[in-house]
């Protein structure tokens, strides 16, 4: 995910808290209100300036579809893949199915 500004850092919060609190994401006009957008193409801006940075995803098509994208990796972990990834000059994803190769031929197929 890409570095967030504060506004979109503090309107991710407020989805987040929202879907943990009540099992649902916020609507654009929640969003709005919380974070004191009178307009109501604020609120949308900032969710698709969202989804552009990688942190939700949603279907314009139903009403409170946002979802957060969990990254799969720890920053940490994120990046001991890219040093592997230039020492060996694999891609991330060759790096990633041989681990998980190397686990299933370790534990055996589920």
């Amino acid at each position: 995910m890409k570095k967030l500004t504060s506004r979109e850092s503090e309107a991710l919060a407020f989805i987040k808290r929202t879907i943990r609190t009540t099992g649902e994401a916020p609507s654009f006009a929640e969003i709005g209100a919380a974070l004191g957008i009178a307009s109501k193409s604020g609120p949308h801006r900032l969710v698709h300036s969202l989804v552009r940075r990688g942190a939700i995803e949603f279907d314009p098509r139903r009403a409170r579809s946002i979802t957060i994208v969990e990254p799969l990796l720890t920053p940490a972990q994120e990046r001991c893949l890219q040093d592997i990834s230039r020492h060996t000059g694999k891609t991330r994803e060759d790096l990633i199915r041989l681990a998980v190769d190397r686990l299933i031929e370790r534990n055996g197929e589920p």
